[in-house]
């Protein structure tokens, strides 16, 4: 069994309809017969609580939209369906810092790209499920194999 990453993209998808809502549920699903629970970094719980709350700000989604979201996601951590685990954040930042040294001059990483990334491989994730063309690359340039395709 793969250990999979989500980043922010994948995990918004879930509660909010987009455009990826449909790859993102149907993979969950597919993946141990959706009986297998979403493992998440604090990190990602943080950017998408905050990614709700900002999108609130801008207006790109309504108060009743959004206290939805922020239910089901409630309702999902509290069932077990979604997990927050444990994470070595000073082996994060350590990783992180190896990966913007390596790649950031050259190909202009953001912060929480990176640090998303370096999460996946502390956690010894396999695959990154992202919709984020540039997390795509980062993540695959360090070897985590990119769902869904």
């Amino acid at each position: 069994m793969s250990v999979e990453y989500a980043d922010t993209s994948f995990v918004l998808s879930l509660y909010r309809p987009e455009v990826n809502s449909i790859k993102a549920i149907a993979h969950l699903a597919a993946r141990s017969n959706g009986a297998r629970p979403l493992e998440v970094s604090t990190l990602l719980a943080f950017e998408f609580e905050q990614g709700l709350q900002h999108r609130l700000y801008r207006k790109t989604i309504n108060q009743i939209r959004a206290n939805k979201a922020f239910l089901q996601w409630e309702t999902d951590l509290a069932s077990g369906t979604v997990i927050i685990i444990p994470t070595d954040w000073p082996q994060v930042f350590q990783e992180a810092r190896r990966i913007a040294k390596l790649r950031t001059m050259m190909e202009g990483y953001r912060s929480m790209d990176i640090l998303h990334v370096a999460a996946a491989l502390v956690m010894e994730a396999t695959v990154f499920l992202t919709f984020d063309e540039r997390q795509t690359g980062l993540a695959k340039a360090e070897g985590l194999k990119v769902k869904p395709a």
